[in-house]
């Protein structure tokens, strides 16, 4: 399988798994910058001599967090991609379940469309078999066992009876 059909076909599976991959690397990221972010407040308010300003204290550790805040946000946007593409696929699915019953209806249809010239076939063919002269009748319309159209009546009916043709 060439790889773009792949990632194609794949594309919500593999955001998924990165979604899933980047809930594990943001608590791990986390958990590692959270003692380093405390240091830095910590030596940040020393140098002050004061209690740090929720800007400064930010500006601080700023820096420390952005790899928590990136994965983060790879995270959220593969679980949201994710779930577009499931979305965008299940209605493609119902999609080609509708015209596939479409199609299976109108197969239905073209199948039995033809049973009843069939079966008036096979009336006609009962009725000739059952006549014991030279002459078809059809209609008021006489025809003689010489003629073309006899001909062609007499194939139509062997064609249906004897080789089971439809």
């Amino acid at each position: 399988m060439k790889p773009k059909l792949f990632f194609k076909r794949n594309s919500s599976t593999i955001l998924t798994v990165l979604g899933c991959a980047g809930v594990v690397a943001t608590a791990v990221l986390s958990a590692k910058a959270a003692p380093k972010a405390k240091r830095l407040l910590a030596n940040a308010e020393l140098e002050k001599g004061e209690e740090l300003t929720v800007l400064e204290k930010t500006e601080t550790v700023a820096l420390t967090y952005l790899p928590v805040i990136l994965t983060g946000s790879a995270t959220i946007f593969c679980i949201c991609g994710a779930q577009i593409l499931n979305q965008h696929q299940q209605a493609s699915i119902g999609t080609n379940a509708n015209l596939r019953a479409v199609d299976v209806m109108m197969s239905n249809r073209g199948q039995n469309g033809n049973s009843d010239v069939v079966a008036a076939i096979n009336r006609l063919g009962k009725k000739l078999s059952n006549m014991g002269n030279t002459y078809n009748s059809i209609d008021g319309v006489t025809y003689d066992e010489s003629s073309s159209v006899s001909n062609a009546i007499q194939t139509l009916t062997r064609a249906v009876v004897v080789e089971g043709r439809r």
